[in-house]
């Protein structure tokens, strides 16, 4: 499995389990996350932990026509899944904040599950970018990670500015 891969299918199985499992507490969302992107940095490094075990990726590899390795992709999608973790490291700090702003009490995280998720989406996405072959995987990666950022900058509902952040940040990509 892909580290992209492996991301995609984590976020969607914690979407599944917000939609059906309201009541979970969303920092264990948080978690769940920041544990996914320390299993693909992981994965990502392995070629630089262990040199022995690099494991080389053959023309009838299913994944070889949409994505290339080379160590300069590894050091880019180390950066980011970094970057990724960190993310989730602030956004449980930060928990009763963002749930203020969005739902208007620090105590109710309805609606707040998402912030957790959609990360985990523009993570596999900027991964993806990283390593496209052609210009048909880049600009799906680019469409992965730009949709999920412009739900992220207009994800504040009761905050106008965020509104229009998002509305002016989805016409400038749309143009």
């Amino acid at each position: 499995f892909t580290p992209e891969l492996i991301l995609v299918c984590l976020a969607l199985a914690l979407l599944i389990i917000d939609a059906f499992i309201p009541r979970l507490p969303k920092r264990y969302l948080g978690l769940a996350g920041a544990l996914g992107v320390a299993v693909a940095f992981f994965l990502v490094a392995r070629p630089v932990i262990c040199p022995a075990c690099e494991v080389s990726v053959t023309p009838d590899h299913f994944w070889y026509t949409f994505s290339y390795s080379t160590w300069y992709t590894i050091a880019a999608k180390c950066i980011i899944l970094i970057a990724a973790f960190m993310t989730f490291v602030m956004l449980s700090e930060t928990r009763a904040v963002t749930s203020r702003f969005v739902t208007g009490s620090a105590d109710n995280q309805d609606g707040t599950g998402e912030l957790y998720i959609l990360p985990l989406f523009a993570t596999a996405g900027m991964m993806w970018m990283c390593s496209a072959i052609d210009f048909i995987s880049l600009f799906v990666a680019l469409e992965l990670t730009t949709l999920s950022f412009y739900v992220m900058v207009g994800f504040l509902r009761r905050n106008v500015g965020s509104l229009e952040g998002g509305i002016k940040y989805l016409v400038t990509g749309a143009m």
